[in-house]
């Protein structure tokens, strides 16, 4: 029995010493793919779904040489549900910041503007009432849709469950190139339809935004990872999916002061006042 238990204690130290990539978004989001992508760039190494945000931050800790795929919007929808998720990259090494972004779109069968849309589908981590009801500001009359990520939303599109729905880019681009649905607008600045030149938010920057960042004080697994985000396949993988203000050396405090500033300016603008409605 001791010596089970000795064979036992052995095989858990080295799982939990592994190097792995931990990823705390939905199965179904974008940010999944892409962390997916950067698992096949690194080479050998593990990839652990989390079932929360809770859950991947507490296997993280526990891990030796790991690395976090931390999602913004993951971490937005963490405050407003109290979760302990936090965005502690200041005590890590990171290794990747990238952006990219959604479309506004509607089935091709059944084409819609926002204007004579009753729903709208998003993904759950970007979805509040507050969001809802500033779109609505512009004389809209939307319900929204929570889903787990972009797929569900497109697949509800596709279905008819839903008018429009917001899903992301390299998604979005694909189904459209399948002429299975036309989109009315673009979150991306950069964009000819960018939907900020004709809705008023409150905030309208509606970026994904993604970071790794690693625990490991192995120079040898760092520089594994360094090479894998300049990985020609990783970095086409980018181009193709239209991920912007991309950062992978020379990564700064003011990188990722601007990723927290987003998460809480978010947070603050949709989700806060919320909380503070429901506490009086």
């Amino acid at each position: 029995m001791k010596n089970m238990f000795i064979i036992l204690l052995a095989v858990f130290t080295i799982t939990t010493q592994a190097e792995t990539i931990i990823n705390n978004s939905n199965k179904a989001s974008p940010a999944t793919v892409l962390t997916k992508q950067f698992e096949k760039a690194v080479g050998s190494i593990d990839f652990w779904q989390a079932n929360n945000c809770e859950e991947a931050e507490k296997q993280f800790r526990s891990t030796k040489n790991a690395v976090m795929a931390y999602n913004a919007d993951v971490g937005i929808a963490a405050l407003s549900k109290k979760l302990n998720c936090p965005f502690n990259v200041d005590n890590y090494k990171t290794v990747f910041i990238g952006k990219s972004y959604t479309k506004i779109c509607s089935a091709t069968k059944n084409p819609r503007t926002l204007a004579n849309s009753k729903t709208i589908g998003m993904a759950s981590v970007i979805y509040s009432k507050l969001f809802i009801d500033d779109i609505n500001s512009n004389g809209f009359k939307l319900k929204g849709v929570p889903y787990g990520g972009s797929k569900d939303v497109l697949n509800a599109l596709l279905a008819g469950d839903i008018d429009t729905g917001i899903i992301a880019v390299g998604l979005a681009q694909q189904a459209e190139s399948k002429d299975l649905i036309t989109c009315e607008f673009s979150t991306d600045p950069a964009a000819d339809n960018y939907y900020g030149k004709t809705i008023r938010l409150k905030l309208v920057g509606l970026p994904i935004i993604q970071v790794f960042y690693t625990n490991s004080e192995d120079t040898i697994f760092i520089k594994k990872l360094h090479d894998a985000v300049n990985n020609p396949n990783f970095l086409e993988f980018l181009n193709k999916n239209f991920y912007s203000d991309v950062k992978i050396k020379n990564i700064t405090l003011q990188d990722i002061a601007e990723v927290r500033q987003h998460i809480q300016d978010r947070y603050n603008f949709y989700w806060a006042p919320t909380q503070s409605q429901n506490a009086q």
